[in-house]
């Protein structure tokens, strides 16, 4: 069968001009595995927004050393788009005007989502949501190495797709992929085994409204077949209604509702006659219960037994920047949530927490049309001690706060871009015995390079006051 993948290959880009689009370490992969299947002497053209200075030195010896590449970088690099007859675009090009355009005069605007569901010849387990893809996309990895099963997890998540496939595509193998919207966006295939993990309002200042980013989610199990499985968090109606006509068997899971496969009675996780007691879960938090429940369906429909699956979970460490403690420097215990770019996200790190919270550090680049009030009511119903905000979306949180609250809700609060400041003010004004939270409720950009140079900043931060107190009790 490798054979037909391979003649795939060639038949989809026979005469065709290429272009990649956006060269960072998924336009990368695409093209060494263009070069492996269509030879070292074709030409294929990038384009990327960077300019050659400002590529990584990796990419740059990747062009460097590639003699049929023609090269379309910095300023007007989309102005040759509509010569090509083939367009692989990397995520989170925003260019639909382009797209529209593209489509309309023929052209093939395809991605390595899509060429790696078109090739695999092992089975496809793909998960989105909003939240929760990454730790349940290692969860079902995880479990499922566990059970002896060859188990590869990529995408948004670890190396690109194009890279696992090798010579045999896949064969044998099951492919656990972490699922962004923007890798959906555009596909017109999906994986054997779906999961919806759940859905909120996100990068709304990349698609046009949140139809538009439900509906890229959503294909996740639109083009799924009958022999399908669609994994469908039940505790969100909007999942529920829109995948309704979808032609694939549906299993649904909940914290809310009995009337499912898989389900939280408040106490264990009941799975048919199966139950999985919370104490053997290796993650904090109500809401990573969720995360669970998905993962043990698909493992399940994967032909994984309950024993190896509650060995999977207990076995499971928990990914960095979600929940994780830090140190604890005089009474004080501080805690990495550097993942929790939206409302909901920190909502649910406050409820794993409760009133043990004494400070919080939020805020950063500001998407528009959020809506912060469920946030400031949880905020002001738990007492938090102090508060810390980066702008400009903690100047909206704080306007959100204050509704909820005659004051401020918080007696300490103190606005800065500053993470060693914002650390120090917290640890001033943090009761001990209580927990510092880093989980900002929205994006580090503008503050902060990413969520990982956030992260850096607050343990370096951290390990500062350790310095200073003479305080060793690291985590």
């Amino acid at each position: 069968m490798k054979y037909d993948s391979i003649n795939l290959v060639k038949e989809i880009f026979d005469e065709k001009k290429i272009l990649i689009l956006g060269f960072g370490r998924e336009g990368v992969s695409t093209l060494i595995f263009l070069r492996k299947y269509l030879g070292p002497g074709r030409v294929i053209s990038i384009a990327d927004k960077k300019n050659y200075d400002e590529l990584e030195s990796a990419v740059k010896k990747v062009i460097t050393k590639d003699k049929y590449l023609n090269l379309n970088l910095g300023e007007g690099y989309l102005e040759d788009l509509l010569s090509y007859d083939t367009i692989i675009k990397s995520p989170g090009i925003p260019v639909k005007t382009i797209e529209i355009q593209a489509l309309n005069r023929g052209i093939n605007v395809t991605s390595q989502t899509q060429l790696f569901l078109d090739l695999c010849l092992g089975r496809t387990v793909g998960v989105t949501g909003t939240k929760g893809k990454s730790t349940t996309s290692s969860l079902i990895h995880k479990i499922l190495k566990t059970a002896g099963l060859k188990s590869e997890i990529m995408g948004n998540i670890g190396e690109p797709a194009l890279n696992f496939l090798g010579d045999d595509f896949g064969e044998g193998k099951i492919f656990v992929f972490e699922m962004s919207s923007h890798q959906l966006k555009g596909i017109t295939k999906s994986p054997h085994i779906g999961v919806l993990l759940n859905i909120y309002e996100e990068h709304l200042d990349y698609y046009e409204d949140f139809m538009d980013y439900l509906n890229s989610k959503l294909n996740i199990g639109r083009f799924q077949k009958e022999s399908d499985y669609l994994i469908v968090n039940r505790d969100f109606p909007e999942l529920v209604k829109y995948t309704k006509n979808f032609k694939a068997k549906k299993l649904f899971f909940s914290l809310c509702s009995k009337n499912t496969d898989i389900f939280f009675d408040g106490k264990q996780i009941v799975f048919g006659r199966q139950k999985i007691d919370v104490t053997d879960v290796n993650l904090k938090g109500k809401h990573n219960l969720n995360n669970v429940m998905a993962a043990t369906l698909v493992c399940n429909l994967l032909g994984v037994g309950t024993l190896p699956i509650k060995d999977g979970l207990k076995e499971f460490e928990p990914l960095k920047h979600r929940l994780e403690k830090v140190a604890e420097v005089d009474g004080v215990t501080f805690v990495d949530d550097a993942l929790s770019t939206i409302p909901q996200a920190t909502i649910a790190a406050l409820d794993t927490y409760g009133e043990k919270v004494g400070s919080l550090i939020l805020g950063g680049y500001d998407r528009g049309g959020e809506d912060y009030t469920d946030l400031a009511k949880k905020i002001c119903s738990l007492g938090v001690n102090a508060l810390v905000l980066f702008p400009t979306a903690g100047e909206k949180m704080l306007t959100a706060i204050k509704k909820c609250s005659e004051k401020t809700a918080c007696p300490y609060v103190f606005e800065t871009t500053n993470m060693k400041e914002a650390v120090e003010f917290c640890f001033k004004n943090t009761p001990k015995g209580k927990i510092c939270l880093l989980s900002t409720a929205a994006p580090s950009f503008g503050v902060f390079r990413d969520y990982e140079d956030k992260a850096d900043k607050f343990i370096r931060a951290i390990n500062n006051l350790k310095n200073i107190s003479g305080d060793s009790n690291n985590i």
